[in-house]
């Protein structure tokens, strides 16, 4: 019976293990300062500790879900739901965005799981 004990510790520390090896995603925001679709490569510019800009160069591939996403008007809302999202391509990713990036190491480098392009409020002209 102890030595069952052990066996099951020993498989319950096996599996803390294996849970603890798989990397964690990574999430930043900031503005895109490069897009080159032919490589699949996104360089985003990132305000960093004590305000130094940080770059970040992900990979976008086929499996990287990207959407662009707004702040729903109160008409536009059901339940509690406040922004909206929809799926666009690659090529909507345009330098200047502003974007939220969640990605994982592969292989040293950084791989695109979603990106979000944050679509800014349309402001009206200041009445004269």
């Amino acid at each position: 019976m102890l030595g069952a004990g052990f066996a099951l510790l020993a498989l319950l520390s096996g599996l803390a293990t294996d849970a603890s090896a798989a990397p964690a995603a990574r999430r930043y925001s900031g503005t895109i300062r490069a897009v080159d679709l032919g490589a699949g490569v996104v360089v985003v510019e990132e305000l960093g500790r004590r305000g130094q800009p940080e770059l970040h160069e992900v990979e976008v591939g086929p499996d990287t879900r990207i959407v662009s996403s707004r702040r729903l008007r109160p008409h536009e809302m059901r339940g509690v739901v406040a922004y909206g999202e929809i799926p666009v391509s690659p090529a909507d990713l345009l330098v200047g965005d502003y974007v939220t990036i969640e990605s994982r190491e592969e292989a040293g480098r950084g791989v695109a799981i979603r990106i979000i392009i944050v679509e800014l409020p349309e402001r009206s002209a200041p009445a004269r």
